[in-house]
């Protein structure tokens, strides 16, 4: 068991890995009522091809595969699974983004009873083909809904043109044909490939009895009948930057214009998840000098009336993709991606601004200690690093070091070539 402790903060994690092979990241808040509880799969929508080491063999899932056996989970013909939860005085649910699934609780009861009706609900799935067709009627109802959101529309459409071949680009419900490919044995062959307990993390913040819940997991029994986990290696999808500029002007019921400008962030190779996740904060706080509310740039394109309150960027880093988007409504579109996309290709020579990093750096740090105040937002903070290779507090002490260096170090991302626009209209 290995316990560190981040002093700044005073806060601990507890980490230790089971026999069954499940990782387990405790830390304790005394004194606080709820405890929050998650179970992470490391399978998500990107997930679609892997080669087993052992035999070589690969296998492929469908699109929306992930996202589909979540929902199957809960879908259990002995028992409501919400209802069981709430009868033990606790509230439950799940998700699931492009790396993993995420099943979760949080209660102000005894944490042990819940545990282990999640862990017997996880473990223990019926995959049958009636309960699989009833639920696909279900998902495409949700995959209808996501296309109704225009700014999750949108969204896709802007992954769809910068990506080709990278599954970052498919919803994570998956599409209406690809749905239709999903069945029992496809489930199953995923549920035994990525649901052993090595493939997983569970994390617990709270005040609970910690000899108590490490007795009950180092005893607990599966109730699946596992066999003996097979080794896998996922499929690398580089994406190259295309030659030529890619935009699109798209019809659509809007009472205001939206834009959406990206930049693919090519990658030579695979990068670790460490680097992607210091990657990643560096990008965004590179964004925050050059586009953030205090910055000229910004308050220029505000008095231009090219963008207005929602206006907003991201950055996104991981192992085998990235990119960079910016969000507005406008009355302006054509001006408003003309002249924001002259800003990005200029920014390979901004001279960053010191006073407002070194601000920067320190609001968005502390930012980060703040979510140690929420049982659940430090939940999910602990559960995103520890699955990025590294714990929350060696984040924090990173986050802290980062120079104005670094951040130069991510500008030649922002080329011309690399830009990618979608425009709502009507």
């Amino acid at each position: 068991m290995k316990t560190t402790t981040y002093s700044p903060i005073q806060e601990t994690l507890i980490e230790t890995t089971l026999s069954s092979g499940m990782r387990v990241i405790f830390l304790p808040k005394k004194d606080f009522s709820r405890v929050a509880v998650s179970l992470q799969i490391k399978f998500g929508s990107t997930d679609q091809f892997i080669t087993l080491k052992k035999t070589k063999e690969q296998k492929e899932f469908y699109e929306g595969t992930a996202h589909f056996l979540e929902h199957m989970i809960f879908e259990n013909e002995q028992n409501d699974v919400s209802k069981a939860f709430s009868l033990l005085g606790a509230s439950v649910n799940a998700y699931t983004t492009s790396n993993r699934t995420s099943y979760y609780f949080s209660t102000t009861n005894p944490v042990v009873e819940p545990l282990k009706l999640l862990l017997d609900t996880v473990f223990n799935p019926t995959l049958h083909e009636d309960a699989i067709l009833k639920e696909k009627a279900i998902i495409q109802k949700e995959i209808t809904m996501y296309q109704d959101d225009l700014d999750q529309s949108l969204y896709y459409d802007l992954l769809h043109q910068m990506y080709k071949d990278h599954p970052i680009k498919n919803d994570v419900a998956g599409s209406e044909e690809s749905l239709l490919l999903i069945h029992s044995e496809l489930l199953r062959n995923a549920f035994y490939t990525f649901y052993h307990p090595k493939n997983t993390l569970l994390v617990i913040t709270g005040d609970v009895n910690q000899e108590e819940v490490f007795d009950f997991l180092k005893n607990y029994q599966f109730l699946f009948p596992f066999k003996k986990h097979q080794d896998f290696i996922k499929a690398d999808k580089l994406e190259a930057v295309s030659s030529k500029k890619k935009s699109a002007e798209i019809i659509k019921d809007v009472v205001t214009d939206l834009v959406m400008i990206g930049i693919l962030i090519h990658r030579d190779a695979k990068l670790s998840p460490q680097k992607a996740a210091i990657e990643e904060i560096s990008l965004l706080l590179l964004l925050d000098n050059y586009l953030g509310k205090s910055s000229p740039n910004y308050q220029e394109l505000n008095k231009k009336q090219l963008i207005n309150s929602t206006f907003d960027y991201s950055a996104s880093s991981e192992e085998t993709y990235g990119h960079i988007i910016l969000y507005t409504e406008t009355k302006k579109p054509k001006q408003s991606i003309k002249e924001m996309e002259s800003l990005l290709t200029l920014l390979q020579d901004y001279q960053i601004d010191s006073k407002r990093f070194i601000i920067q750096k320190r609001k968005l740090v502390g930012q980060f200690v703040q979510i140690f105040n929420s049982i659940t937002q430090t939940n999910n903070f602990i559960a995103e690093y520890a699955l990025r290779g590294m714990n929350a507090f060696t984040f924090l002490s990173i986050l802290e070091k980062i120079t104005e260096n670094d951040l130069y170090g991510m500008v030649h991302y922002f080329q011309e070539n690399a830009i990618v626009s979608i425009h709502y209209h009507k």
